[in-house]
């Protein structure tokens, strides 16, 4: 089988083996304007045109590809339910036809399957046939029909069932791109009782004769608001699942990123506690160090303390004493008695040193020395009273004028 080209379709319709007439005509996308009578398409000019079939050839053209024709969305469709029951939650429960011309988009739901009528009344000869084809700005978004066939001798317009296989909405919108049709000659002839079929009854047959439609309340007022409510609550319910399913999924990703971000925080956690667990070691050590170091320093604060014990036991008796040198006297010989007492008679004399410190004068420029007289007092039956004389003599030379003063400090230890 050879599909025909778009000079073959042309041919045919200008033979008359193909005859196309449109319910509407759209202009652009917000305007399109209803014939309201049967006008074959004409592909040539003709100088009795008239301005409807110019622009009814311009639609044609724009609908014509390489080897197949456009058809599109007609005025009504129709909704297949499964059940009566469904059927009957329409509301007057007779019909579930909506017509899309005057709601000019449906927003089918997923999983639901229509009976869409084509805009387009098509009649074919005997030796010509076609073969109905999905599109692809349709299949695209899951919406989509099992292709069927237009039979020879056919005179009507088409019904065409489609299905939202998606797990969304899709729009359907009124003289949208619906399928594509794909013209071809038949091989022989057909047989004569297959003329019988056009005569099938379709809810879509012939638009243009509205009264005829059989049991079709095609031109009842009440068509313009049928089937809104239980389309609402369809809608509703399906965007309830929808939105159930997201949430769950949602809540899913939400459960993963929380236990990923539980589970990061838990390793930086027990990061920081292996790190404080291994500082609390090194500190542990250095504490241990630090006790030891404090042992030291107290048994070396104890020897200290012992020594100074010592030290103080040792120390018999002190005193200072206020020493001056001018320019008159640094030739003589300063004379310091230094008095302690002996508390112990077991101390004699040769036991006890003295010891001098001056302040103020550098004992390089004094020479000096500790006289200890033989005489003594005693004080009581305890203590004896001892008076030593430090004689000290300045060396260097003192300015006429001035004078050179210090201290001398002393200690008398055992």
């Amino acid at each position: 089988m050879t599909f025909m080209s778009s000079k073959e379709i042309c041919q045919c319709i200008r033979s008359g083996k193909i005859k196309i007439a449109y319910y509407a005509i759209q202009f652009d996308p917000e305007k399109s304007e209803k014939i309201g009578q049967k006008i074959f398409v004409k592909p040539d000019p003709d100088e009795n045109d008239t301005a409807l079939d110019k622009a009814i050839r311009d639609y044609f053209f724009d609908s014509l590809k390489g080897d197949s024709l456009y058809f599109h969305t007609g005025p009504y469709v129709k909704i297949e339910y499964l059940t009566n029951l469904q059927r009957r939650r329409f509301r007057d429960g007779k019909t579930d036809v909506i017509s899309l011309e005057k709601i000019k988009s449906l927003v089918v739901a997923s999983g639901e399957h229509l009976v869409i009528s084509t805009n387009e009344y098509i009649e074919l000869s005997d030796d010509v046939g076609a073969s109905i084809c999905a599109t692809v700005s349709k299949t695209d978004v899951g919406f989509s029909h099992v292709s069927t066939i237009i039979d020879p001798l056919w005179r009507g317009n088409l019904q065409i069932g489609m299905s939202n296989l998606s797990r969304r909405g899709c729009t359907l919108k009124y003289l949208d791109n619906l399928c594509s049709v794909r013209f071809h000659y038949l091989e022989g002839e057909i047989d004569g009782t297959w003329e019988r079929r056009r005569n099938w009854k379709h809810f879509a047959n012939n638009y243009f004769e509205e009264d005829k439609q059989p049991k079709i309340p095609i031109s009842s007022e009440e068509l313009d608001n049928i089937v809104i409510p239980w389309r609402d609550i369809a809608l509703t319910r399906q965007e309830w699942e929808t939105f159930i399913k997201r949430l769950c999924q949602g809540l899913g990703v939400t459960a993963a990123l929380v236990t990923i971000t539980f589970l990061n925080r838990l390793h930086i956690q027990l990061q920081t506690l292996s790190s404080l667990s291994e500082n609390l070691r090194i500190n542990e050590a250095e504490i241990g160090e630090v006790e030891l170091n404090l042992a030291r320093v107290q048994k070396d604060l104890d020897t200290l303390n012992t020594r100074i014990d010592k030290v103080e036991n040792m120390v018999v008796a002190s005193g200072e004493a206020g020493i001056a040198f001018s320019s008159l006297k640094n030739t003589e010989e300063l004379r310091i008695p230094m008095s302690f007492l002996l508390s112990d008679e077991s101390v004699s004399d040769e036991s006890v040193s003295i010891y001098v410190l001056f302040k103020g004068i550098s004992s390089s420029n004094l020479t000096y020395e500790v006289v200890l007289p033989e005489e003594e007092s005693t004080v009581n039956s305890q203590s004896r009273k001892k008076e030593a004389i430090l004689q000290v003599q300045y060396l260097g030379e003192v300015a006429e004028g001035e004078e050179i003063s210090g201290t001398v400090e002393w200690i008398v230890a055992r």
